[in-house]
């Protein structure tokens, strides 16, 4: 499940970027920003409903993934 959160979070950040490039059309955005993040809370949610189970304030191994993907981008 890690790798799968690394490599959504690294989608979601290339979606948020490329829909607010200057090539992309203007208004869509919003749209194209808000399917990816409801895409990827579908997949996730698993691992969110773990997450939300504890919440001690700890760096924990299920806290890396995201911050890994956003590292790569």
């Amino acid at each position: 499940m890690l790798c799968a959160e690394v490599l959504l979070t690294v989608f979601f950040l290339y979606s948020i970027l490329g829909a607010t490039d200057a090539r992309a059309p203007v208004g869509f955005a919003p749209i194209a920003i808000g399917l990816r993040l409801t895409l990827v809370h579908l997949i996730s949610i698993t691992s969110i409903d773990r997450r939300t189970e504890d919440i001690s304030g700890e760096i924990r191994a299920e806290d890396v993934p995201p911050a890994t993907g956003g590292a790569a981008c």
